[in-house]
């Protein structure tokens, strides 16, 4: 008898190894062509243009200076932190989902990517290629808009990704809240021929601010 149990032992743990080399050389899945794509080209700091179009509205521009700060066309004061927040959106696109296979027939209106539903078209320049992504969501009417799958397409390539919705409002948001308001930073008060210049509740003078005078003529 207890020959028999060492011999079962003895296969019982010889079958456990198997299985684990075996599992090891199993192909893994292959990542899908768009988040491979994204992960070797798009990265926070290789991005030099964003320029981002949403059907009805002001198409938004935003360019990398030398200096890594972001600008848009006529130098119109940028809110860093919202371009950085964009940039970084889509180099860490992600998906739990299994891409879908396009082919040349494919309907793309159940993702809200047919040319005709204007889907939100965002064209990365990097240092070293350019692309094209198309945003789109399933336009079913029942979901909520936060609750609607976003899907996104990359270039021409024949496959969809779904997204979670948090990626289409990260696209979305509108040209306003990349802009600053104040149009001179660095201009604090202006001290006017005549006396002192009204208070301004938008941008107070800090304590000890030295206020510039203009001359006059």
């Amino acid at each position: 008898m207890r020959w028999f149990m060492t011999f079962l032992l003895v296969a019982l743990v010889g079958g456990g190894v198997a299985y684990l080399i075996l599992a090891d050389r199993r192909p893994q899945s292959a990542q899908p062509l768009t988040l491979a794509a994204l992960e070797d080209q798009v990265k926070p700091d290789n991005v030099k243009r964003i320029e981002r179009t949403i059907n009805g509205s002001d198409s938004l521009v935003l360019v990398r200076a030398a200096d890594g700060e972001w600008t848009q066309p006529g130098n119109w004061p940028v809110r860093q932190e919202q371009a950085i927040e964009l940039a970084t959106a889509l180099s860490d696109l992600s998906t739990r989902f299994q891409p879908i296979a396009l082919d040349d027939a494919k309907d793309l209106k159940p993702y809200g990517l047919d040319p005709s539903q204007k889907p939100v078209m965002v064209r990365i320049d990097t240092a070293n290629k350019t692309l094209t992504l198309a945003f789109g969501q399933s336009p079913d009417s029942k979901e909520s808009q936060f609750g609607r799958a976003t899907y996104v397409r990359l270039d021409d390539n024949k496959e969809v990704l779904r997204l979670g919705p948090e990626a289409y409002a990260a696209v979305t948001k509108p040209v306003e809240a990349y802009r600053r308001k104040q149009l001179f930073p660095d201009l604090t008060r202006v001290k006017m021929a005549g006396g002192e210049p009204p208070p301004n509740p938008m941008n107070p003078t800090p304590p000890g601010a030295i206020r510039t005078a203009i001359p006059t003529d």
